[in-house]
């Protein structure tokens, strides 16, 4: 008798911790070292449960006796010899093992995605730090171009601070998840890319603000745009978060994305739901205020504004005498 045992890890978790080739009369289970499959589990028993050939020559396992039993795919228990199909499934404490025959079949291969070649770049330490430096230049250039009044640094450094925790926690958490699903964290990765995109969208927003500030342009088509963009770089954002945590390119990746990008935009509608309130507080602004430093228009002293103000009154109170004459 010979069986492929795939140990995959404990409780619900299904990805496979180890795969291994077992062959004999008898193959035993359990947590004691003269097992024939060890399991660390502590909650498996030092000889668990026995795999052996029944009278019709087909593959059956047997529960010893255990403390905490033996339970099918479903959790139904196995008080008697259970039948092995290739590819069953088995609790044995609180591990899952799944048996294969030799003669399994296996899926296809799976050619090797673009994003991976991405993702090798974006593991490189020094493209990692070069995507962060930026990130927090960009910001600090955001800062200072919304500041009308003085550019308080201490403010800033502060302010950067918060923006790297903030930054950083994203892609700890997908490093997190990959690792809860026993695949390679690839953390580094995670992070170039999420700042990467972040980055993009940051400048790409700051341009359409910066265009409406000289231009006056308040169409829909430019706000339908703007959503569009939004939507695009949320989907590949969740997109390649996903598969650098080990989904792979297919049906239910694609379905987890959309769904990620559909809650995160109901999220945010939301939020502007709730602060849309008539009456306000403080003044509103619907378009964001450049100094003149980084924008097209010259700057006037003030010497020179009084001026031309005072021309326009002038010009003004010639016009009403006229009209009163």
């Amino acid at each position: 008798m010979e069986l492929i045992i795939e140990q995959a890890g404990r409780g619900s978790h299904r990805h496979a911790a180890d795969m291994q080739k077992v062959s004999g009369d008898k193959i035993t289970i359990g947590r004691a070292f003269d097992n024939d499959i060890i399991l660390t589990d502590p909650h498996v028993c030092p000889h668990h449960a026995v795999i052996e050939s029944g009278v019709d020559g087909r593959a059956q396992l047997h529960d010893l006796n255990s403390v905490n039993g033996s339970y099918d795919a479903n959790h139904a228990p196995l008080y008697q010899p259970h039948t092995i199909s290739s590819g069953d499934t088995y609790i044995i404490g609180r591990s899952r093992i799944r048996i294969y025959f030799p003669d399994h079949p296996v899926e296809e291969s799976i050619k090797v995605n673009p994003v991976e070649k991405l993702a090798k770049y974006a593991s490189i330490p020094t493209i990692a730090i070069s995507v962060l430096v930026l990130a927090v230049l960009l910001n600090l250039f955001i800062d200072y171009s919304s500041t009308l009044g003085e550019f308080k640094f201490g403010r800033i450094i502060i302010t950067n601070i918060g923006f790297l925790l903030a930054i950083t926690l994203w892609p700890v958490c997908w490093a997190m998840f990959a690792r809860f699903r026993k695949l390679e964290a690839k953390f580094i990765a995670q992070f170039t890319v999420s700042i990467t995109l972040l980055i993009i969208g940051t400048v790409f927003l700051s341009m359409i603000d910066w265009i409406e500030f000289h231009l006056g342009i308040n169409s829909t088509g430019l706000k339908l745009f703007y959503w569009l963009f939004t939507i695009l770089l949320l989907a590949c954002l969740f997109g390649i978060n996903l598969y650098l945590a080990g989904f792979q390119i297919n049906r239910k990746h694609f379905l987890y994305t959309a769904g990620l990008t559909l809650t995160a935009l109901s999220f945010n509608y939301t939020l502007i739901s709730i602060d849309s309130s008539d009456f306000k507080y403080s003044p509103v602004y619907h378009k964001k205020i450049y100094p003149p430093s980084v924008t097209l228009y010259s700057a006037h002293d003030i010497h020179s504004f009084i001026k031309a103000t005072d021309k326009t009154f002038e010009k003004s109170a010639k016009l009403i005498n006229k009209d009163s004459d």
